[in-house]
């Protein structure tokens, strides 16, 4: 091993290896050293190489050098530059990074030539996989078959979902398509970002800032443990809305050594799904706040009469009738009086099968006997019942106001009676002892004290049943 030369990489590894080394596809091999050649000659550089990327490992594949011999005869001055650059390129051999090394150059590439040689190299890829049925290193048991390799290929180059490599330091070794698109940026303006750059302007849920040594990468990179299902929301570069992503996180451990030697990490874009969520918790916080509102005791029970859902009146209602607290999954029959279960169990059991009912129902509970009128319906999903709603409306007060009505009802029975009946008796005696008056014009013929006597006793018996209307009349008012 050696230091790579006129690196700008630190501490990056370079295992010597030539293309006698692999079995490559002949069409592939001659194609790399014609496009090195274009490099090396267009870009005016010492050496261009072909490079596998593990890491911080370089692993020669192919590589071609400025021959000062046999350039000097033909007037072509040798490169003087000494700077050094490392281009990723856009496709995996055995599952690795590939990349392009240029070493003398007289000034750094920028985006654009960067992006043409890429372009160049891409070319490649289908050389790759052509003519052999097989590519691998003797090192790796030559077992990497071509066609996996296409198929893996295809894979990352189509799939929906971002695949990303992070090499030992947390540097983006490597992003797929569905990574620049999810990212809203390049490949070039995510190669070679850690989890620590500012741009990403990571969050968690609850809007707290996402720290990059807290990301999945640098967390796998720390403990050498995989990382799963974390939600992230990012707004990188200058993106005004939250991209939402799932991400999950796996080491890869290097041959030679038991540490991490990179990282994969996987993420799907859940954007709409938190959108959607966001919008059925919106709704869902509608529903509760208008049941905890209602003034009935609501609950939901599954086909197993185990309590699935409970307002805040209900869970009252049951501490008040039974001195426990009720909690979802507890079963519904154990917080029902012990001499009504057999009663609550037979109606679930009708609306289970179909029925919608409505019943009147009494409890003793801490403020005395409270009347409750109860109505319970099935609950469907998919066309089947899958448990049961119900809505039990305190009518207590309702039903002591009808206990009132049917009294005072009763009275003026009592009332209308006395007056139809019992008081026209000694009324039609005094009214015909007023009219014998009325028709005697001499009254010495009449026996006046037997008279008087009827009289008074009539005027008495009426005024006694004025006394009981009246008496009977007092809870009226």
């Amino acid at each position: 091993m050696s230091e790579i030369p006129n690196s700008n990489l630190t501490n990056i590894q370079y295992l010597e290896s030539t293309e006698e080394g692999f079995i490559l596809p002949p069409d592939f091999l001659g194609k790399l050293k014609v496009a090195l050649w274009s490099v090396l000659t267009y870009e005016y550089c010492q050496q261009a190489a072909f490079v596998l990327v593990d890491g911080k490992q370089r692993t020669l594949i192919s590589k071609v050098s400025f021959d000062e011999s046999s350039r000097k005869g033909k007037g072509i001055d040798p490169p003087k530059g000494d700077l050094f650059q490392e281009i990723p390129l856009n496709f995996l051999v055995l599952g690795k990074t590939v990349g392009l090394q240029l070493t003398g150059l007289s000034q750094s590439l920028d985006r654009k030539n960067m992006k043409r040689i890429q372009r160049l190299f891409g070319n490649l890829e289908s050389a790759l996989f052509a003519d052999t049925p097989s590519i691998h290193f003797e090192e790796r048991n030559k077992g990497s078959q071509t066609e996996s390799e296409a198929k893996y290929q295809t894979l990352l180059q189509n799939m929906l979902n971002a695949v990303v490599y992070h090499d030992r330091s947390g540097k983006i070794t490597y992003a797929n398509p569905a990574a620049e698109r999810i990212l809203g940026l390049t490949h070039e303006q995510i190669f070679g970002k850690t989890s620590m750059d500012p741009d990403w302007k990571a969050v968690y849920e609850n809007g707290r800032e996402f720290h990059g040594q807290d990301h999945p990468a640098m967390q796998v990179l720390r403990t050498g443990k995989p990382v799963n299902n974390v939600v992230m929301g990012i707004q990188p570069g200058k993106a005004k809305k939250i991209t939402w992503i799932l991400i999950n996180a796996i080491p890869e451990i290097s041959e030679n050594s038991a540490e991490v030697s990179q990282v994969l990490v996987t993420f799907s874009d859940i954007t709409q799904i938190k959108a959607i969520e966001r919008k059925i918790e919106e709704k869902a916080a509608v529903l509760r706040s208008i049941i905890e509102s209602s003034t009935e005791s609501i609950w939901a029970v599954n086909v197993q009469l185990k309590l699935r859902y409970a307002n805040t009146k209900f869970v009252k209602f049951c501490q008040n009738s039974t001195g426990k607290t009720i909690s979802i999954g507890d079963p519904i029959l154990d917080f029902v009086q012990e001499d009504k279960r057999d009663f609550w169990r037979e109606n679930y059991q009708k609306v289970f099968e179909g029925e919608f009912l409505e019943i009147n129902d009494c409890y003793q509970t801490k403020k005395g006997i409270e009347h409750y009128r109860v109505n319970i319906n099935p609950v469907y999903s998919s066309g089947k019942i899958i448990g049961a709603s119900v809505f039990a409306m305190n009518v207590t007060e309702l039903e002591q106001s009808m206990h009132t009505i049917r009294r005072q009802n009763e009275r003026f029975r009592e009332i209308s009676w006395l007056q139809s009946h019992v008081i026209r008796a000694p009324l039609a005696r005094l009214m015909g002892l007023v009219n014998l008056l009325i028709d005697h014009s001499d009254w010495s013929q009449i026996d006046q004290s037997n008279l008087l006597d009827k009289m008074k006793k009539a005027s008495h018996e009426i005024d006694k049943v004025i006394r009981e209307i009246s008496h009977k009349s007092e809870d009226l008012m």
